[in-house]
């Protein structure tokens, strides 16, 4: 089925059918069966949601498909997991297939009370290689999840122990884990009809109690790790609490990747390039101050030149002045965010300090202009500060106004609506953040 009849968009959003690989993390590239139905919904469960959407036939209590069933006819390393729940009462077959006197493969539990057994024709009889018992189990129904993970054995003597396998059970309810290791000959190949939850496609051995899910696995062997993230709990994503950072690759000059024959150009130039783009990107620091009874801004650092006088947008909103200045910028993105850190003192919360962020294609003062003869062309974005003390105040995003040679300039303009002593301000420093989209 094409891709355009599985999806469908609103408002943005993908949607896809239930039955579509990728819909969930748990197909994955080497899964042959996965389904999922919650408290014994079996004919959610014989959905398949791997890439082979081969859906098996539900029965009243169980699963499966006819002979030949021949995805499932794998040999190591291969990996059956089930969801479930169960006690020390519970007993049935999980998952069988092949022939019991030449290819079989299966789980069963409860031939001993709250036991899951590993099996696997061997020498043509089906042989239990390995018992588990579920960790905790007790006569109350508590969830489980099992695995038999199985890869080729690295330090194998010969076809006896070609395989090496592990069986393990978590117990989802009390949070305890138990696990068994074991060697084996590989198996058998064969087909024959594929039965979860029951012995056969006519449902001997049923399953006496609810499952979740279950996953057969076949090509790549799945370490515990990845079984507990995909069926137990999923880790929480870590939260990055620093601020980002751009570290300019500076030559060490104590390395030889300076010296002549190594790559002395090519690292010097990004080394260079790297630290030109930070100052490029860098305005702190940065102080301007007003001060009480000045009706211009006055700089303590000589930051900004005289030129910077020329009026942009409305009335009040300079870029001197009443202003604090521009500069340019190599931009190479669509937006820009803005991020000025204020001090100012307030007597009356209706004042405010009201400042815009421009880009634009050209300074402002034509006589600095190296295209002096295209037209100014002005993006903005404002924000007002109103609160009493230091803080910062984020502008944007700014759409990026670029001349012909892809530069921008971005400009701050301040409008002050203050009463009588409420004109005492400090601009403490700029920033900005290029985005790549909005």
């Amino acid at each position: 089925m094409a891709w355009g009849s599985r999806i469908s968009t609103e408002w943005g959003a993908l949607s896809f059918d239930a039955n579509t690989q990728g819909v969930t993390a748990l197909a994955k590239d080497d899964t042959i069966f996965y389904g999922e139905g919650e408290g014994a919904a079996y004919s959610d469960m014989a959905v398949d949601q791997s890439q082979y959407d081969t859906d098996l036939t539900a029965a009243a209590t169980w699963l499966y498909e006819n002979s030949p069933a021949s995805r499932f006819n794998v040999q190591a390393p291969w990996c059956i997991e089930a969801d479930f729940v169960a006690t020390t009462s519970t007993t049935g077959r999980i998952f069988s297939y092949g022939s019991s006197g030449s290819s079989f493969l299966g789980i069963r539990i409860g031939n001993s009370a709250g036991v899951i057994d590993a099996i696997l024709t061997v020498g043509g009889v089906a042989t239990v290689l390995a018992s588990l018992t579920l960790p905790d189990v007790s006569g109350s129904s508590q969830r489980f999840v099992i695995a038999w993970a199985s890869e080729a054995n690295p330090f194998t003597t010969g076809t006896s122990d070609a395989v090496r396998s592990e069986l393990r059970a978590w117990n989802v309810t009390a949070g305890s884990y138990d696990k068994v290791e074991f060697t084996h000959a590989d198996r058998t190949l064969g087909t024959a009809a594929v039965v979860w939850w029951a012995q056969t496609t006519a449902g001997a051995s049923p399953f006496s109690d609810d499952p979740n899910a279950c996953r057969f696995s076949a090509g790549r062997y799945h370490t515990a790790a990845e079984t507990y993230e995909d069926f137990v709990t999923r880790t929480t994503a870590p939260t990055i609490t620093g601020a980002y950072t751009i570290e300019a690759p500076i030559v060490e000059p104590t390395s030889d990747l300076a010296n002549p024959g190594q790559f002395a150009g090519p690292v010097s130039a990004m080394g260079a390039a790297a630290s030109a783009g930070m100052a490029e990107r860098t305005w702190s620091p940065l102080r301007v101050i007003r001060r009480p009874g000045y009706d211009v801004f006055t700089d303590d650092l000589a930051l900004f030149p005289a030129q910077w006088r020329e009026d942009i947008g409305d009335a009040g909103h300079q870029l001197c002045g009443n202003t604090v200045g521009y500069r340019r910028f190599a931009a190479a993105t669509t937006h820009v965010v803005v991020r000025v850190q204020i001090d100012q003192t307030l007597t009356s919360t209706a004042d405010t300090l009201s400042v815009r962020a421009y880009s634009m294609n050209r300074p402002p003062n034509a006589s600095e202009c190296v295209d002096g003869d295209k037209a100014l062309r002005v993006n903005y974005a404002q924000a007002n500060w109103s609160a009493s003390g230091e803080g910062w105040l984020t502008i944007g995003p700014v759409e990026v106004v670029r001349n012909s040679q892809g530069l921008t300039w971005i400009g701050l303009a301040l409008l002050v609506t203050a009463t009588a002593g409420d004109d005492d301000f400090e601009i403490v420093a700029a920033e900005f953040e290029p985005l790549h989209s909005v």
